[in-house]
């Protein structure tokens, strides 16, 4: 009898103190999670950061972190709990001592353009004895955005009805010299009618003029992610991903030259806080901003490309080369490109549909461009 009873007083004081110790668990309890990078290419790492500080006497023996994640962000060296649909589960046990501050990092990567968002943290602390446990989710938001992969234009075949051939993309701006900087060897690529006769017969070899450019121009690329008629029926992620690779290796290639650049785009900007601007102006040091619209440029159109366009047409001006980079042009914005191209702008068109079937729009040069495997 006696030892039943102390059997008893045993029991009711172990549920005392798993009810106080559930209680006061999370009291001068912290957890923190900190990313080392929150903008970066495709494949590259990063560090997610975890920090727990327990500021009271007692321990915490047994403590549950479960993090909710993006299924594309990849925990290296850990294998996640479970699958939810685009998300994934990854939990780790800590165990931290009175007035203790315990840190671990875990190396991650990302090898999808795109926005993230790393979401809340659940925590579950045992109790001493197993007998319950305590949970609370902490809030705690993180974004990182991934740029589209850069191509170097040298290693793309860019075939063009243009009769400039392999000078194509250097001439996309420059249509006309103004004056000749100087004389120099023939090369292939270079034309016929540039080579300086005199100066050939002089030197026993073929040279050519070498000429210097007007430094006024500037580009605007546009990025055209609608696909079909209404603008919202058909979404191509694929080809949206190719555009966004495109245009920044383009804008790259531009501000090498010195020639200022800058992105529009009928689609969606994604960001925490909502749609962000649809435009990075033109200037000759944005390629991180370009680099960041890139990322955020959301496969779902905002609106339709003949509306964005015709609202826009007015800030190209005489000066401006306008690249549309689209998969799918609809009749009355092959009118509008026309028409606009009659009234003096500079419009090239690069066409990354399936079968490079976009049409022929008079007055513009439409490119198409094939990756060399």
């Amino acid at each position: 009898m006696k030892i039943y009873i102390i059997f008893i007083f045993l029991l009711t004081g172990a549920y005392i103190a798993s009810v106080c110790y559930r209680k006061y668990a999370f009291n001068n309890l912290s957890v923190k999670r900190s990313i080392s990078r929150d903008k970066l290419f495709p494949g590259e790492e990063f560090k997610i950061n975890l920090q727990i500080e327990n500021g009271k006497l007692i321990p915490v023996p047994f403590l549950n972190i479960e993090e909710i994640m993006p299924s594309q962000v990849k925990k290296k060296n850990l294998r996640y709990n479970e699958t939810m649909g685009n998300t994934v589960s990854y939990s780790d046990i800590y165990s931290v001592g009175g007035r203790e501050r315990v840190k671990r990092s875990y190396p991650a990567e990302i090898n999808k353009r795109g926005v993230y968002f790393l979401r809340n943290l659940n925590v579950t602390i045992v109790d001493f004895f197993g007998m319950d446990k305590e949970e609370k989710q902490i809030e705690d938001f993180k974004e990182i955005v991934v740029y589209p992969k850069l191509k170097d234009f040298s290693h793309i075949n860019v075939t063009s009805n243009s009769i400039l051939g392999e000078n194509i993309i250097k001439r996309w701006i420059f249509t006309d010299p103004i004056f000749i900087k100087g004389i120099r060897d023939y090369t292939g690529s270079d034309r016929m009618k540039d080579i300086h006769w005199n100066s050939s017969l002089r030197m026993g070899n073929l040279m050519v003029k070498e000429y210097d450019y007007s430094s006024d121009k500037e580009a605007v690329l546009i990025i055209n992610v609608q696909y079909n008629r209404p603008f919202w029926n058909s979404i191509n992620e694929e080809r949206v991903n190719k555009s966004c690779e495109i245009a920044a290796s383009l804008s790259q290639s531009f501000l090498d030259k010195g020639i200022p650049v800058g992105l529009w785009s009928n689609a969606h900007i994604i960001s925490h806080y909502g749609d962000l601007m649809d435009k990075v102006p033109n200037s000759l040091n944005n390629m991180a901003d370009i680099l960041e619209f890139c990322g955020r440029v959301d496969s779902t159109p905002r609106e339709d490309f003949y509306d964005y366009f015709k609202r826009n047409l007015g800030l190209l001006t005489g000066n401006t080369v306008c690249v549309i980079i689209a998969g799918y042009l609809s009749r009355d914005v092959q009118e509008l490109i026309e028409a606009s191209a009659r009234q003096g702008n500079i419009i090239k068109i690069i066409d990354i549909s399936r079968k490079n079937d976009l049409d022929e729009i008079a007055g513009t040069e439409k490119l198409n461009v094939r990756e060399v495997l």
